[in-house]
């Protein structure tokens, strides 16, 4: 399962997500940035596949800095993040969350830049809605937007209700055979 909670405060805005795939990954992740959207900080932890991982990232001054240990083929890696992110960035574990308030439309392509705190690196990743498709997912069915998002590790597409309020209803990971659909 994943639970997600954007929640606004007095001078910004905190995304807290928990997601548990079996005992593959086990994670909570807390994202806090300003009612200008500019970036705060990124704190996560948890196992994947029996491995820690812990990512503690502060953004200020055009600069995110910290520490990461997270999984990878040859075992944990350790990283002392300290890059130049420009004005604008996403932390990557909030762009799920605002994916519905992007400008989606049939053919929209829209290029994201983000900040992998866990890797310490500024990419620019692809959001294209492919198509409008009906999903039928334990809450109902609903007309969607099936948009493809390019250029994280693992691709996956989004299917986001085209109605009121636009949410996502149901998340592919491409190659993987592990969806994620909303349950009510």
């Amino acid at each position: 399962y994943q639970v997600s909670r954007l929640a606004r405060g007095a001078d910004g805005w905190t995304l807290t997500e928990r997601s548990v795939l079996g005992p593959i990954v086990n994670q909570a992740a807390v994202v806090n940035f300003g009612t200008d959207g500019a970036m705060r900080a990124l704190k996560q932890d948890g196992t994947a596949q029996g491995q820690a991982i812990t990512v503690d990232v502060r953004y200020a001054g055009g600069r995110a800095t910290g520490t990461a240990k997270t999984p990878g083929p040859q075992g944990l890696t350790e990283v002392k993040v300290n890059a130049e992110v420009p004005a604008g960035i996403l932390d990557d574990n909030l762009v799920p969350s605002l994916l519905p308030l992007f400008p989606l439309a049939p053919g929209a392509t829209v290029p994201v830049t983000v900040f992998n705190g866990g890797r310490g690196n500024t990419k620019t990743w692809t959001v294209r809605v492919e198509r409008e498709e009906i999903v039928t997912v334990p809450a109902g069915t609903f007309a969607t937007y099936r948009v493809a998002v390019d250029g994280p590790d693992q691709p996956v597409t989004f299917f986001v209700n085209k109605g009121d309020p636009r949410r996502i209803v149901k998340i592919a990971f491409n190659g993987v055979p592990l969806e994620i659909v909303l349950a009510k």
